[in-house]
C-alpha cells in the first residue's frame, strides 16, 4: 500500500496499552480516627481504567503538617486478583484492565503531630 504524502491529514502516535489505576471517586471513606485519634484508617475502591494489567497495586496515604511536610505515611495492597509470575512469585493484588478492588490503609500519626491534611494515591508496577 502506498499513500501520497499530500493525502495524509494527521498522524497520531498510538500509545502502548498501559495500566491506569485511580481511586474510584473522591470519597475514600476516611479518615476514621481510632486509638484516641492517633491511627487514621482509609478504605475505598480503586479501578484500573487503563488498557493493561497493573501489578502489585497499593494505595499510599500521607498525613501532612501545615508546612506540607509528611508527618506520617503508610500503604496497603488492594484485594485484587491472584496471579503467579514466571519468577514463581504469587500475588493477590493484581488488577486487570477495567477491574476494581478494595483497599484499607492504616496510618499511625505521632501524638501531638501538627496534622493539617492527607492524601491517598494509588501506586503499581507494570511488569509486562
Amino acid at each position: 500500500l502506498t499513500l501520497d504524502k499530500g493525502t495524509i491529514k494527521e498522524v497520531d502516535e498510538a500509545a502502548a496499552p498501559a495500566p491506569d489505576v485511580q481511586l474510584e471517586n473522591e470519597m475514600y471513606n476516611g479518615p476514621d480516627k481510632i486509638n484516641g485519634g492517633l491511627t487514621f484508617i482509609y478504605s475505598g475502591t480503586v479501578i484500573n481504567n487503563g488498557l493493561d494489567r497493573a501489578d502489585f497495586v497499593r494505595v499510599v496515604c500521607e498525613i501532612m503538617g501545615s508546612d506540607t511536610e509528611v508527618i506520617a505515611a503508610d500503604s496497603g495492597f488492594v484485594d485484587g486478583s491472584h496471579r503467579k509470575y514466571s519468577s514463581g512469585v504469587i500475588s493477590d493484588c493484581t488488577l486487570e484492565a477495567g477491574e476494581k478492588a478494595e483497599f484499607t490503609v492504616m496510618v499511625d500519626v505521632p501524638k501531638d503531630a501538627p496534622y493539617q491534611y492527607e492524601t491517598c494515591e494509588p501506586a503499581w508496577s507494570d511488569l509486562r
